[in-house]
């Protein structure tokens, strides 16, 4: 990961992990965020304290939490410990009616 991190400074190295373990690893590679990907928030609750926990989570690190998101349980991933929500179910709502007027 040095090699890339030399030619793109300005850019952050995000990883995608699915488990306490892979985390463990993204965090040894220098991984500037780690994006958890379609685990539950209770687990991830748990994942993310033990991560915070042992000290390994280098200062400003970020992370992310994606998979599975939505309306109805945005709030239950909010409280996990994670810094951003990310989602897509918003392209995949029903189609909203707007107008203006002048």
């Amino acid at each position: 990961m040095n090699k890339q991190r030399k030619h793109l400074v300005e850019k952050k190295i995000i990883i995608e992990v699915e488990s306490l373990e892979e985390a463990i690893k993204a965090i040894d590679c220098g991984a500037d965020a780690l994006q958890f990907d379609k685990i539950g928030a209770d687990e991830l609750k748990s994942i993310v304290d033990e991560l915070q926990a042992s000290g390994i989570l280098k200062e400003g690190m970020t992370l992310l939490a994606a998979g599975g998101i939505r309306q109805d349980n945005a709030a239950d991933y909010a409280t996990t410990g994670v810094h951003g929500l990310v989602t897509s179910s918003i392209y995949f709502g029903p189609p909203s009616r707007c107008g203006c007027q002048a």
